[in-house]
């Protein structure tokens, strides 16, 4: 979990196990795509959830968190559309993964 002065919060959930589809239309076409095995992020302040981001395996793909968190917190920051907080939560977040 990343902890903000501001009391915002950035957090993940993994689901390695998970298994179902992801539907998406596009130009009146329905996609349906399988995955197994999902990371969320959550960006949260006051808890109340300000951006949400998810990444998803393809089914050939191997589970692997650190790659999960980065697509999701990329999704969620892109969700958010604030440059100058996107920069300082990829910081905090380089500085903490060094850490581990």
């Amino acid at each position: 979990m990343l902890k903000f002065e501001d009391g915002t919060q950035v957090y993940f959930k993994h689901y390695p196990t998970d298994e179902g589809t992801i539907i998406t239309a596009n130009n009146h076409k329905v996609f349906y795509t399988l995955y197994s095995g999902r990371t969320e992020c959550f960006i949260e302040k006051d808890g109340d959830i300000l951006a949400q981001g998810e990444a998803f395996c393809g089914l050939g793909d191997h589970f692997d968190k650190s790659v999960g968190r980065k697509i999701a917190l990329t999704r969620a920051l892109k969700e958010m559309d604030i440059k100058e907080f996107s920069t300082i939560v990829w910081n905090k977040y380089i500085e903490t993964v060094r850490c581990l």
